[in-house]
């Protein structure tokens, strides 16, 4: 009696460990296939052929999952996606037990209309450099896929975009919030001699220059046997406020913060060295404005399609604004966080730093509006400004703040590894040698997000 009580004890527990596996591994398979159908829906909402059960079958045998065994049902309520499955599980020692097969059922439930909320970022890189080799067209190009995949795919998730060069646009309509300080516009009358060359012949000459960090060659003219005349000319020139703003001092360029001890200098156009009494003109520009956190999809479209290049490169002033955009208060008050929503951080560069934070006295008497963001020389490595954008990266990620990175036609080799170490993972950092590859970027960014659906039981 012992023996026979001992020998159903080991069937029993044999068959029960198989069958745990076996549950486990059907498990694996359903969650994932449902989770790929659920994706698959998602990207096939506006196709009225798509066949869901179809969808399903498809991703269970791509699991391994044997259709031929058991039965399942597909079913779909309000968004909801769910497939069971019940699958006969055959065991060793059915008969000794007096039962030859136990069925498993198991069933997995996703979110089928989209995947998380989001609340993400976009720091893009609207330099000078972005002017060549098509780079400004494929970067609207690429944004533009990203918006409108986010836009069919995850409900309620917002996006700002946060076109970045020196400096950064807040917009016009912030002159007067108490975070910003905006100088006095003024006008200035200008007059010169206006110098009218003539030559007695032209020729051209190949010339290779070097803007911000990329070079380019061009046929230069060269005049030969030249007379100048000059005329008087003059004009009135307005110098106002277009939105753009520079950095704080005191160490406050990269915090988020103490407004009232010292606010944003915003910056004019134009200051004229008639006004100034200093001997260049001081000339400030600027890309689109910011967009704070919006689901206005149409809109951010449509201001993605009119960035255009402009000045040199600061990427920790983007990351920095980038913060301000994901967080409550000032700057942006009105800010509220989406319950349970995911902060992400997508910053493209397509080369490295090319400007430093000067605040020195002289600067201050120079230019008038301390800090200035001073042009480095072509073969100055940007150190500062390479050591604050980690130190932003590196806040982002302490906040909890999810950062993917794209190097666009990057050269550099130390800039690259600066957005390498930016991103959050190493599955973050994106290398884009071409516009092809910049979009794949994008679109595998996007569709990170819409696989990050979780099983709902």
């Amino acid at each position: 009696g012992c023996v026979m009580i001992i020998m159903f004890g080991v069937a029993a527990a044999a068959d029960y460990s198989g069958m745990v596996s076996k549950k486990a591994d059907l498990r694996d398979q359903v969650d994932n296939a449902t989770l790929s159908a659920a994706v698959k829906k998602a990207d096939n909402q506006l196709n009225p052929d798509f066949n869901l059960e179809q969808a399903v079958e498809d991703a269970l045998v791509a699991n391994g999952y044997d259709l031929a065994i058991g039965s399942r049902t597909v079913t779909e309520d309000q968004g909801i996606l769910t497939v069971a499955v019940n699958v006969p599980h055959k065991l060793t020692f059915g008969k000794l037990l007096g039962s030859p097969t136990k069925n498993i059922k198991i069933d997995s439930t996703v979110d089928a209309n989209g995947g998380e909320k989001y609340e993400i970022a976009l720091v893009l890189d609207n330099t000078r450099s972005m002017g060549y080799d098509g780079r400004i067209g494929a970067l609207k190009t690429s944004g533009v896929e990203f918006i409108r995949t986010i836009r069919d795919t995850n409900s309620g998730t917002r996006i700002a975009l946060v076109p970045f060069a020196r400096y950064v646009n807040v917009g016009i309509h912030n002159r007067n919030e108490p975070w910003i300080d905006v100088p006095e516009e003024y006008s200035t009358e200008k007059t010169w001699q206006q110098a009218t060359h003539s030559c007695e012949s032209t020729t051209y000459e190949p010339t290779t220059l070097t803007r911000d960090g990329v070079e380019y060659t061009y046929d230069k003219e060269v005049c030969h046997g030249r007379t100048t005349t000059y005329e008087t000319q003059s004009e009135t020139v307005e110098s106002t406020f277009e939105g753009c703003v520079g950095v704080r001092e005191n160490g406050l360029h990269l915090v988020d913060g103490s407004y009232t001890l010292e606010r944003v200098p915003g910056l004019l156009n134009t200051e004229p060295h008639e006004h100034t009494g200093h001997n260049i003109d001081i000339d400030t520009y600027c890309p689109r404005p910011i967009i704070p956190l919006t689901d206005n999809y149409e809109r951010l479209e449509d201001q993605m399609v009119k960035v255009f290049p402009t000045d040199s490169t600061y990427i920790p002033l983007g990351l920095s604004w980038a913060y301000r955009v994901l967080s409550p208060g000032e700057p942006y008050a009105d800010y509220n966080p989406s319950e349970g929503a995911q902060r992400i951080v997508v910053l493209m560069s397509d080369g490295e730093n090319t400007v430093a934070v000067d605040d020195s006295p002289a600067s201050e008497n120079k230019y008038e509006n301390p800090p200035y963001l001073k042009k480095l020389e072509d073969d100055e490595v940007a150190t500062q400004a390479n050591a604050d954008t980690l130190i932003m990266c590196n806040l982002l990620k302490s906040e909890g703040i999810k950062i993917y990175t794209i190097a666009f036609q990057v050269r550099d080799e130390l800039t690259k590894e600066i957005l390498q170490s930016c991103a959050s993972s190493s599955a973050g950092f994106y290398d884009a040698d071409s516009g092809e590859s910049l979009s794949r970027s994008f679109k595998s960014i996007s569709g990170k997000m819409k696989s990050e659906l979780r099983i709902v039981r």
